[in-house]
């Protein structure tokens, strides 16, 4: 439906494809009657929505884009703990796109789909999909309770970059759900099984076929000051390119590539080692419903790595058992379309520019607590495209804005050299 449209549908359930193409007429005649409408609020008579949001087009965002939808029809869940004074959601969540919505659970009666608005043909809409998966959550509303809060008790996610392609595509999958805490282990077998039939009516691209992803993993960051480590939780990390050589005005051109927006600490042997995606794991409570396919071996963390120059992290040193490090293992994805590969052999081949890795409290992203880079020449190198660094963070001066704030000593109590470790792979 096109942007131009007077009318915007903000969650459809779709009956049958032919009725979606006849009331996408039925959009247009009203459309091109708009001047003999006594009202912008006029209902369509024959849609086959279960729920419609019709609002006048002065209140509408002139984006010029043309939307289609991605369906997600629950056929099935197994294992929901139903109980008498209980009420079950199911809902879903792009934090991405901001895109949420929620349905009641009803034993006996089919959910309507879910739709979720994709603006087509446009690869930064691709690529917030590829960076993040849509989450499925579980929830429940106990009547019992005084407070009778919504309580999640199960999550899962459905990776939709899939269906990203040239094609118009219907998918019958099953997603797991898993329990959140162990308070919730009282589902049969411990997860939830849910079957969903996915599928858009429309290509979402018009010649794209993604064949080349980047993935960028921030798994730990070593031998930290003792003030840096007890504000683990509100550290960020971040990645960029920055130039080489100051501008005019003696300033570096920095381009911010990511993010990883937390960190947590324990001990290095107690970690889980299974990566997670950075962006629908963004709090403490960590379940396998934002668990990736990757990872790294527990005993395999200080091997294989290029390091920083001219640095000796003396990893022999370090012991797994007794020594904390602030412990991320976030995954990033992007889609290395031709376009994005140019840019990125440009930046490499010119060597006018480095990648920098910046950690900084949240509260104040301006204010740089430890920052290491990697030269970017080392990509022209063989074998180089799926490799893991060690990069060497060095102390950052701290500056303080009134005379009540303590500084944060970025140093280590022991004169250890900071470092992180870094995953790439194409």
């Amino acid at each position: 439906m096109a942007s131009s449209s007077q009318y915007r549908i903000k969650m459809v359930s779709i009956l049958s494809d032919k009725e979606l193409l006849r009331y996408q007429e039925v959009l247009k005649k009203r459309a091109s009657k708009k001047g003999k409408s006594k009202t912008p609020y006029q209902s369509v008579e024959s849609s086959p929505i279960a729920e419609q949001e019709i609002v006048p087009e002065s209140s509408i965002e002139k984006t010029g884009s043309h939307k289609v939808f991605m369906y997600l029809q629950l056929q099935d869940i197994i294992n929901v703990p139903y109980a008498d004074k209980k009420r079950f959601f199911i809902s879903l969540r792009h934090n991405n796109t901001n895109y949420a919505d929620e349905k009641e659970l009803d034993e006996n009666t089919r959910l309507s789909a879910f739709a979720i608005p994709i603006e087509q043909y446009n690869m930064d809409v691709a690529n917030a999909f590829s960076d993040e998966p849509v989450a499925i959550i579980l929830t429940v509303v106990s009547e019992e309770e005084n407070d009778a809060t919504e309580k999640t008790i199960a999550q899962g996610q459905i990776d939709l970059i899939h269906f990203f392609t040239n094609k118009r595509t219907v998918v019958s999958t099953e997603i797991l759900l898993y329990p959140t805490s162990f308070e919730h282990i009282d589902l049969e077998m411990g997860t939830c099984k849910t079957v969903w039939h996915v599928y858009s009516l429309l290509p979402l691209m018009r010649y794209e076929d993604f064949n080349n992803m980047v993935f960028i993993t921030i798994e730990s960051i070593y031998n930290a000051s003792s003030d840096i480590m007890d504000i683990a939780q509100s550290l960020g990390v971040s990645l960029s390119f920055r130039s080489k050589f100051p501008n005019e005005l003696n300033e570096f051109d920095t381009t911010k590539i990511c993010t990883f927006n937390y960190l947590d600490r324990g001990l290095i042997i107690d970690q889980d080692t299974t990566y997670r995606w950075a962006s629908i794991s963004m709090d403490e409570s960590h379940n396998l419903g934002q668990s990736t396919d990757c990872g790294i071996s527990l005993h395999k963390i200080f091997s294989d790595l290029l390091c920083t120059e001219g640095i000796d992290f003396n990893f022999d040193s370090i012991s797994m058992a007794k020594e904390e490090a602030l412990i991320c293992n976030l995954l990033r994805r992007y889609i290395l379309d031709e376009v994005l590969n140019n840019i990125l052999e440009a930046v490499i081949v010119y060597d006018e520019q480095e990648l920098i890795i910046e950690v900084y409290d949240r509260a104040k992203p301006d204010s740089i607590l430890l920052r290491g880079s990697i030269d970017l020449s080392i990509f022209l190198y063989p074998d180089v495209n799926s490799c893991r660094f060690a990069v060497n963070l060095e102390p950052v001066k701290v500056t303080t804005f009134s005379n009540d704030e303590i500084p944060i000593n970025p140093y280590h109590e022991e004169g250890k050299i900071t470092f992180g470790i870094k995953t790439l792979n194409t």
